[in-house]
């Protein structure tokens, strides 16, 4: 029984490594040919990689920080938050903290501008989002335009009883303590 290639064969000449075995000096049987599509193919594969990489590292390359702002929940500050006692310990396990100046408060949003990512980000603006007044928050500051805050966040939310607050040089100290710098 014979087997049939759907490669169509073609007849090399019959020079040194020009056609298949004996051991790669020819005379052997032909050398089945690779259809022009196959080299088509991997070029086409290769371009299509080759742009996929070059968009995927000039998305990722924002050294200005993200343009999207990050958004957290600023909390609602009702009767069920509680404070844990301050300790760099658990500030050093927030999930984001940063240094930020505040530019805008405007109904139930407070909008941050970055200053120094500790952790969790690269964003340059944060917006806070409160339930209802932000003035009122429990264990929060008081946010004002142009005043600068340490802020730390787990979870989508800011967390407070002292580790967010107005910045401070013990704050500060803290913050340094728990991010390394």
């Amino acid at each position: 029984m014979s087997t049939r290639f759907a490669t169509p064969l073609r007849k090399r000449d019959s020079g040194p490594n020009r056609s298949g075995p004996p051991e790669n000096g020819g005379g052997g049987p032909p050398v089945p040919a690779r259809p022009m599509w196959i080299w088509l193919a991997a070029a086409a594969v290769a371009g299509i990689a080759t742009i996929g990489l070059v968009v995927a590292v000039w998305a990722n390359d924002d050294s200005s920080g993200s343009a999207e702002p990050l958004a957290l929940s600023a909390g609602d500050g009702g009767a069920t938050a509680s404070c844990l006692p301050f300790s760099v310990e658990t500030l050093a396990g927030m999930a984001q903290a940063f240094e930020g100046t505040v530019t805008a408060v405007t109904g139930n949003t407070i909008t941050i501008a970055v200053d120094r990512w500790y952790t969790g980000s690269d964003a340059s603006t944060v917006e806070l989002t409160t339930i209802g007044d932000a003035q009122a928050l429990l264990g929060g500051p008081s946010y004002t335009v142009g005043s600068q805050y340490l802020i730390s966040a787990s979870d989508g939310a800011v967390n407070y009883c002292g580790y967010s607050d107005a910045a401070t040089p013990e704050l500060r100290d803290s913050f340094a303590a728990a991010f390394g710098g």
